[in-house]
């Protein structure tokens, strides 16, 4: 191999560590907003009758409250794609600002804000969603929630993930 080679190769590495990097720093806040609907409290798809609600399908809903929150769940859809759709757009614009032979950190910064703005976006429809659903339940159902939010939050103070919760 000639010197030329080399720095292509080690460029080529540089590059592709420098993508991966990019990639572990954006997809925390591509996920945040998840966190609070599948993982923290349970997956979504919990089987027949539960309706990929996460935790709302561990509750004894009626099929007037299931019909609710369907709804629910159809009306806030839309939006939250058209958000996400934006977000991959941006994302398509960071990948080719970040190939530039001198990345130029203005127009980076300010893509990242359109991103971080749309995270915003979307952490506020979901909690306005869960909102809507809360309004749906009785209120034995609310305490039944509250009860298992207090208790997941103790396990996350002592380290304890979802498989300890299951396991109870």
């Amino acid at each position: 191999m000639n010197i030329h080679t080399d720095k292509a190769v080690i460029a080529n590495v540089f590059r592709g560590l420098f993508y991966s990097l990019l990639l572990l720093l954006v997809t925390p806040s591509v996920n945040a907003e998840n966190y609070h609907h599948m993982g923290r409290y349970g997956m979504g798809h919990m089987g027949p009758g539960h309706m990929g609600m996460g935790y709302m399908g561990m509750l004894d809903l009626s099929n007037k409250q299931r019909k609710a929150m369907r709804e629910i769940n159809r009306n806030n859809r839309a939006k939250r794609w058209a958000l996400r759709d934006q977000m991959a757009d941006y994302s398509d614009q960071l990948y080719a600002l970040y190939d530039q032979d001198k990345p130029d950190p203005g127009k980076i910064g300010a893509v990242y804000k359109k991103i971080f703005d749309i995270r915003r976006q979307l952490i506020e429809e979901r909690i306005r969603q869960r909102n809507q659903q809360y309004d749906v339940l009785t209120k034995e159902q609310r305490e039944q929630m509250k009860s298992w939010h207090s208790r997941m939050d103790d396990d996350d103070e002592r380290g304890m993930g979802m498989m300890h919760r299951m396991m109870r």
